[in-house]
């Protein structure tokens, strides 16, 4: 596999981790979600930065798990920076409420 493969490789392999990262977030998979961070990681979100899985537990401690969810969270434009064995990704987002009447409009669609 050629370099450039590989950067691809692990550029679909962390857009894997935002994406699960917004599904779990829907449901309220705390522990799930907890499982995406190890403690050396920094994340940012609605204005303050967050240090580790002990700060990030505190931020989700409030959701409960639910199989029928009322947001949709969705990644928009990913910036992905992979140098070495580090890599940062800078992401907007945007969050579908689904509790109303149009819930079905954001009803995920199951392919076989």
């Amino acid at each position: 596999m050629s370099s450039e493969d590989e950067l691809l490789f692990e550029d679909l392999r962390i857009r894997r981790v935002l994406e699960t990262y917004c599904a779990l977030l829907d449901t309220g998979a705390v522990g799930e979600l907890l499982d995406l961070f190890d403690d050396a990681c920094s994340f940012a979100m609605m204005g303050r930065t967050y240090h580790g899985r002990t700060e990030l537990a505190s931020v989700w401690e409030q959701l409960s798990w639910t199989d029928q969810p009322t947001t949709l969270h969705a990644l928009v434009s990913p910036v992905i920076t992979i140098e070495g064995n580090r890599a940062t990704a800078v992401s907007g987002w945007v969050m579908l409420d689904r509790s109303g009447a149009e819930a079905f409009l954001g009803t995920p669609l199951a392919l076989e």
